[in-house]
């Protein structure tokens, strides 16, 4: 393993060179107290050391449900306090190359920017970009709707958090902080629909408003958005988050302030089932708001044909495990009902609204799924043509039944396409 060394404001640096990318982990961009804004942990300090060699820590989960989907990563480090970013980035040391920022999913309630299977390094070397991953407090820390604790929309915060140190760094390690592109699955995708909803909208939600602080205070936080399965069909209502809190609250049993943070995971658990969507998510009066600030963006989105099946088949799968011609006919209809309220009927409505307000906007519906495959073109299909290897998802249960060269074929076109995209807002054309 070679070393690099970068030289910041906020200290020295120290990540790896792999072949042509070199690669920070783990640096930790703000800390937080339980229920409390975060604090940007970049303040000056050239003479600190910082070793950027190791995974960094996942905020606070549980299990996530997609497991058995897309596999599951032992040895994941869980820390409360801290949120990490990693940065992928070419190894010629040039700078201004076109920023990727990766928000990730998991129901607000599970993932991190340090997982393995998020590896960026063919993102790097496709389109030469640097590639920034994010965490973001999950489930209650980052969710709970609760005006007197001061604790609303933390989550956002957070992100807005992380964008600002994007905006204020990320030069220093060969990106350009006015060329940055945002990409976010499933719930990351529709925090990034939040964020634009809430830019500059109201007080309470001044942190979270896109025009940046420092050097690039003329530029947004980022130009250009891709949004992946965002499930814009969902949303939360201040009464229905109202319930939430309280039926936390109670099955807590306790002060928030006095519990551990296992007594909040195990609280949280006991309620997520409450509502028949989300439980934990970003309260806002409408997340399908674009104010005038934000209408220079260029968006693209997409889903997948069936993008609702593994929710639908987690039920079939128990009754009717034995026959899986019984399951694919009984449980197509409800992929269908669900899959357009949930994800393409949101989607639609989104990119409908943005191009009334002359918003750049399309969308894509990916159609794409192994033969024979019973999930279809199923939530988190395209991740593992975006993100990691063939090694590091040819287990997931959804991709049973493709072929290598068929992974490097849609790879190669997707991730050109992203990158096209972050490099010039050139659109996506997609075969799949």
């Amino acid at each position: 393993m070679d070393t690099t060394i970068i030289h910041t404001p906020f200290g020295k640096v120290i990540g790896r060179k792999e072949k042509g990318v070199r690669i920070f982990r783990g640096l930790v961009y703000a800390r937080y107290g339980r229920f409390a804004p975060p604090q940007a942990a970049d303040t000056p300090c050239p003479e600190r050391e910082i070793s950027a060699l190791d995974y960094g820590t996942l905020c606070p989960q549980v299990s996530s449900r997609l497991d058995a989907l897309i596999g599951k990563v032992p040895g994941l480090r869980m820390a409360e306090g801290e949120l990490c970013l990693s940065i992928y980035t070419p190894a010629d040391e040039s700078t201004a190359h076109p920023v990727m920022v990766w928000i990730h999913g998991g129901s607000y309630l599970s993932g991190g920017s340090e997982d393995p299977r998020y590896g960026a390094e063919r993102l790097v070397r496709t389109g030469a970009v640097t590639v920034v991953k994010v965490s973001y407090r999950l489930g209650a820390e980052g969710w709970l709707h609760w005006p007197e604790a001061a604790s609303v929309n933390l989550g956002l915060k957070d992100l807005h958090c992380a964008l600002g140190w994007v905006s204020r760094n990320i030069r220093h390690f060969g990106g350009d902080p006015a060329n940055v592109t945002l990409f976010a699955q499933s719930a990351g995708a529709h925090a990034v629909a939040s964020l634009i909803a809430t830019s500059g909208a109201e007080e309470e939600y001044a942190a979270c408003s896109l025009p940046s602080a420092g050097a690039h205070a003329d530029a947004p936080l980022f130009r250009r958005a891709i949004l992946q399965s965002a499930p814009l069909g969902i949303s939360i209502t201040p009464r229905e988050a109202d319930k939430v809190l309280d039926a936390f609250l109670k099955a807590l049993g306790k002060n928030a302030g006095q519990v551990s943070m296992e007594d909040i995971l195990a609280a949280q658990s006991k309620i997520a089932g409450m509502r028949k969507s989300l439980t934990f998510m970003p309260v806002l009066a409408d997340n399908m708001l674009c104010p005038e600030s934000c209408r220079g963006l260029r968006i693209f989105a997409t889903c997948g044909a069936q993008d609702a099946s593994p929710y639908a088949l987690g039920v079939f799968d128990k009754l009717f495990s034995r026959w899986p011609s019984v399951e694919r006919a009984l449980s197509a209809p409800v992929v269908k009902r669900l899959t357009h309220k949930i994800f393409l009927d949101g989607m639609n409505e989104y990119v409908s609204r943005l191009g009334a307000l002359g918003v750049q906007a399309r969308s894509h519906i990916i159609r794409w799924h192994p033969a024979g495959s019973v999930m279809g073109a199923c939530h988190c299909i395209e991740l593992p043509f975006l993100l990691g290897d063939y090694e590091d998802w040819k287990d997931a249960r959804m991709l049973r039944g493709m072929h290598r060269e068929e992974y490097e074929r849609i790879s190669s076109e997707m991730l050109s396409a992203w990158t096209a995209f972050a490099r010039d807002g050139s659109w996506p054309q997609l075969s799949i």
